[in-house]
């Protein structure tokens, strides 16, 4: 692992980031009992309410909160950025959103109107102070890695599509009449899913790939092009300009670039983590593959296939590896700086030992399974639905669990060191 370029010092404190990982599983697990709710009615219609509360429960609950964990912690980490008050913000941030999305989805499921318009307001004011801490951060450094240059540009398409969730969410909210909401629809769609998330793991890619996974670094010619070309091409799209097989072939590239350096990594002991990669990598290529089929090839659940296939297949494997290796190192880091002034020193866990390889492999397998029964669920509802529910509350119960047992190691051993300090003095 390689941490030379890193400023360790300026990482933030653990709560920063941790208050968002904890939370996001419980967005996922709220999903799959909707679904085991449900049943195979769910996903029968996507314009359902239904589906809208099941679709903002995993990008908004789940996807967003790991997402803003992980900036924060990463940006003074990678590029010295201070975020001032840090512990403040990030509460006002996690709280605004929490509760925000629990309305929204609340108000979708139960038709209870005063619960969208009340988590209009919270989303609002978390979204205005999310986009303040991380746009001062961004734009004032003058750090200009690939690594950044690929954050700036998903931080611009989250602008974008929270703008265009806000305009959607008055339709529904406030009974404002919008034009063309569903050419609208597909552009918060798009911009969230290719223009935010895509170009912030890519970015992060760069950063995370090479340091835990001890492969070579991404081509120059790649990291920095990959992102503008991208950002480009979105805008294009946008105005009627039709380059959107480029842009399938880009993330294409991008997977494939990826499993050619993990192929090359150093270290060829077994990871759990790696198999989440791969996984993620290997259903991208599918999903961008099932996109082109598109234009001779057309069903009912088409739209909502897709979008399981690019979010399930490769989205939250991907983001739950990185989990895996991101707590895990933030626990270790936190634990040997609170002890570094003792003479005395007390037996830290190495990050191995603080989410063991078992529990990884037990979610992995959890996760592989729920997510092939899911595919068949959309081809035979009656018979899978509820099943592909109850296996994804397993496989996101795990996540959770993981993550609490890893908090309560680092708890423990930070009361030694603080008994040991209180000792000294």
């Amino acid at each position: 692992m390689n941490t030379a370029q890193l400023s360790l010092r300026q990482t933030p404190s653990l709560d920063v980031p941790l208050r968002f990982f904890l939370t996001a599983p419980l967005f996922a697990i709220l999903a799959m009992l909707l679904w085991l709710f449900k049943g195979d009615s769910l996903l029968a219609n996507r314009w359902s309410p239904d589906v809208l509360a099941f679709t903002h429960l995993f990008t908004l609950g789940f996807m967003l909160q790991i997402m803003s964990g992980a900036l924060l912690q990463l940006l003074p980490v990678l590029f010295g950025i201070i975020f001032i008050k840090a512990k403040l913000w990030s509460t006002l941030i996690h709280s605004c959103l929490t509760i925000g999305t629990l309305l929204l989805t609340g108000g979708w499921i139960f038709d209870i109107k005063i619960f969208l318009q009340i988590s209009y307001l919270f989303l609002l004011l978390g979204s205005i102070i999310l986009i303040s801490i991380l746009g001062v951060g961004l734009f004032k450094s003058p750090n200009k890695s690939p690594i950044l240059i690929s954050t700036r540009l998903a931080f611009i398409a989250l602008i974008i599509t929270l703008g265009l969730g806000f305009i959607l969410l008055a339709l529904f909210a406030f009974d404002i009449q919008i034009y063309n909401p569903l050419f609208l629809t597909k552009l918060h769609l798009t911009w969230g899913l290719i223009g935010w998330t895509l170009l912030l793991v890519v970015g992060i890619s760069y950063q995370v790939v090479p340091m835990f996974q001890i492969t070579p670094i991404y081509p120059n010619y790649f990291s920095r092009s990959f992102a503008p070309f991208v950002f480009g091409i979105l805008i294009c799209w946008t105005i009627g300009i039709p380059l959107e097989v480029i842009l399938v072939f880009l993330a294409i590239s991008f997977a494939i670039i990826t499993l050619k350096l993990q192929h090359k990594r150093l270290r060829k002991l077994p990871d759990i983590t790696l198999n989440f990669w791969r996984f993620g990598m290997f259903f991208l290529i599918i999903s961008a593959v099932f996109y082109l089929t598109g234009y001779f090839w057309d069903f009912p659940q088409r739209d909502i296939l897709q979008g399981i296939l690019f979010i399930g297949g490769f989205v939250l494997p991907v983001i739950q590896g990185m989990l895996y290796k991101i707590i895990p190192f933030l626990i270790w880091l936190h634990l040997t700086n609170a002890q570094l002034d003792f003479t005395k020193k007390i037996k830290i866990p190495n990050v191995k030992q603080i989410i063991t390889e078992k529990w990884q492999r037990w979610h992995f397998w959890f996760f592989l399974i729920s997510f092939i029964i899911t595919l068949l669920s959309i081809i035979f509802p009656l018979y899978f639905s509820q099943l592909a529910a109850f296996l994804g509350l397993i496989s996101f119960s795990l996540l959770e669990y993981n993550l609490i047992k890893a908090t309560q190691k680092y708890l423990t051993v930070r009361r030694q060191i603080n008994e040991m300090q209180l000792f000294n003095i």
